[in-house]
């Protein structure tokens, strides 16, 4: 016999919408739009939201400003595009000064030429001579072909540069401030050939080479 109640199907009870509408508000259902449950998590979603779309914009322009030199955050390590070449007798150091062991000096090296693979061959032979492992990377330089090696250090890493200029043959030397003590980089240039033989290293204290 056929059932005539029609919120009855094979023996089971059919839940209509307006009962599920029910049954929702009275266990305060997130999903329900009225639900004050649903009101604070959608309003706490969209702060976190719009705190995290501040933040990734407040990073941008940093960035951007920071890459346009607009600002400096001092904490950040210098880059070899920020060095300031020695073309003054007030960025040549004056005096003589002492050679230092490799194992106080880390080398960063950049490559300045055409030469895949150039600054990861110089850095590791540099280890090879007891100096600390630096970064590599490439930098562009207009007068690359001019270049035997630039080597770079702050006002308080002469001894340091002195060390490593003393392993690359006609090496010039310019001035980073940023640069902290035991702190050298190195670019580069194309007339790089090879480092000093250990049998011509000069170990005695002497003057800096600023040509």
């Amino acid at each position: 016999m056929k059932s005539e109640d029609p919120h009855r199907w094979q023996g089971q009870r059919i839940v209509t919408e307006d009962e599920l509408l029910e049954l929702k508000a009275e266990t305060n259902d997130p999903e329900l739009v009225d639900s004050p449950e649903h009101f604070r998590r959608r309003l706490w979603h969209g702060i976190v939201l719009t705190f995290v779309l501040l933040l990734v914009a407040a990073v941008g322009v940093t960035a951007y400003l920071v890459l346009a030199r607009k600002i400096e955050l001092p904490f950040l390590p210098m880059g070899p595009e920020e060095t300031v070449a020695a073309e003054d007798d007030t960025a040549c150091p004056a005096g003589d000064f002492a050679y230092l062991d490799p194992a106080e000096v880390t080398v960063d090296v950049y490559n300045g030429t055409l030469r895949p693979g150039l600054a990861g061959d110089v850095r590791d032979d540099l280890m090879a001579r007891g100096f600390v492992e630096g970064r590599v990377g490439n930098q562009q330089l207009s007068n690359r072909g001019a270049v035997t090696a630039l080597v770079v250090s702050g006002s308080e890493g002469h001894d340091e540069a002195l060390t490593v200029q003393r392993h690359f043959p006609g090496a010039g030397y310019a001035f980073e401030p940023r640069l902290g003590d035991g702190h050298i980089v190195v670019l580069l240039g194309e007339g790089y050939e090879s480092l000093t033989p250990d049998g011509d290293l000069v170990q005695e204290a002497g003057p800096l080479t600023c040509d």
